[in-house]
């Protein structure tokens, strides 16, 4: 995951295969991912095959158990539809971000998800589910991954 504090959104990224409807209007093609590279830049090796892709505009969800299911990550957003430079592979700029239905910045979402250690990898489906999600916390009795705000020093 990158992000841009200047227009407020983080890449979503995948390495691997991602479902051919995500791809924006220009498609998807297969490439190769390098794993290394030596001392004067050439890649020593290739990772497998890879979709190469934008994921295209639109509504999205991003949600996840954490710890021992005792907390939920709900994030959602608008993949943006416009050229930004990305990662090789399978990748979106993620903006106009609300965890658990409160908007968060960038900054402040990184920092959540490196200050409380939420896992890496996210689940991601076109359009909002948000409130539903929210619902089926609620109905679960798990709680939240709850924002938290940057700040220029250590956080525990």
């Amino acid at each position: 995951m990158a992000f841009d504090e200047l227009d407020d959104t983080v890449q979503l990224w995948h390495c691997g295969p991602t479902a051919l409807p995500f791809a924006n209007r220009d498609g998807a093609g297969l490439d190769f991912l390098p794993e290394n590279t030596d001392a004067k830049g050439k890649n020593k090796r290739y990772l497998r095959y890879v979709h190469d892709m934008t994921i295209k505009g639109g509504d999205a969800t991003i949600a996840m158990f954490c710890n021992d299911f005792d907390k939920m990550f709900i994030l959602d957003g608008k993949f943006i539809d416009h050229a930004k430079d990305r990662f090789a592979g399978s990748a979106g700029w993620l903006g106009g971000m609300s965890l658990n239905r409160k908007g968060i910045g960038a900054t402040d979402l990184i920092n959540t998800i490196l200050t409380l250690g939420v896992q890496h990898h996210y689940p991601v489906v076109m359009g909002n589910y948000s409130k539903e999600l929210m619902e089926v916390r609620a109905w679960l009795g798990i709680g939240a991954i709850e924002a938290l705000a940057y700040e220029d020093y250590l956080q525990i």
